[in-house]
């Protein structure tokens, strides 16, 4: 009863209101396949292009607590893949979409980097549900720089550049950040080769502001 109670309630929440009950119930360990179900419900609204002015306001916070939550799962022992799975198919409702075109410099330069990094920290695992996500994970970060706004994208790849939100282990570690800035060079390097499909689109003030950020640290 308890079970059908909570889907009749859920079923009478507004777009937004499910979208937090799914979020509280990531917040709260639920149960692995009650959390999928509901992850499916709304990478499904998510993906709608009807919801999209519904959910634009809501976007960032809603990509920055899934990154949180995958992140947190990727590093528990043992990992729930299936968990992980559902939580990075939901992110790519939302990356290969219009909705991505809503992520903010900031929100972007952080999800981008926890997806960076995970696929620096797990890429070597041969596991084959491992192996599974690691790709899921870097078809993500490609879905989001083909929809995002192209401003974003230049801005947030300019800015792992010269100051990627890293722990200081990282940070000091020159053989890791190496890596992580050879993968964030390869993403720069393919957007400017459309750059003069782009550049009317752009917002030229702000890259010019983190151009200047970059000369600033490595001039």
């Amino acid at each position: 009863n308890n079970n059908n109670n909570g889907v009749v309630s859920f079923d009478r929440l507004n777009n937004i209101e499910k979208a937090e009950f799914v979020l509280a119930k990531l917040d709260e360990n639920a149960p692995t396949e009650e959390v999928v179900t509901m992850l499916r419900h709304l990478g499904s609204l998510l993906s709608d292009p009807n919801q999209h002015s519904v959910f634009e306001v809501y976007i960032n916070d809603i990509v920055n607590r899934l990154l949180e939550h995958l992140f947190d799962r990727f590093n528990r022992n043992p990992i729930d893949h299936r968990l992980c799975k559902y939580i990075l198919f939901t992110l790519m409702n939302i990356m290969e979409g219009n909705l991505a075109k809503s992520i903010l410099i900031n929100v972007a330069t952080s999800s981008m980097n926890e997806l960076i990094l995970l696929t620096l920290l797990f890429g070597n695992d041969q596991n084959e549900n491992m192996v599974l996500l690691i790709r899921a994970v870097n078809a993500t970060v490609v879905s989001f720089t083909d929809n995002a706004d192209p401003t974003v994208n230049i801005c947030f790849m300019i800015r792992l550049l010269y100051s990627p939100p890293l722990e200081p282990k990282y940070l000091n570690d020159h053989d890791f950040l190496s890596r992580h800035q050879n993968i964030t060079t390869r993403m720069l390097i393919k957007l400017v080769k459309i750059l003069p499909e782009i550049i009317a689109t752009l917002d030229l003030d702000r890259v010019l502001y983190e151009v200047g950020q970059f000369l600033e640290i490595y001039s």
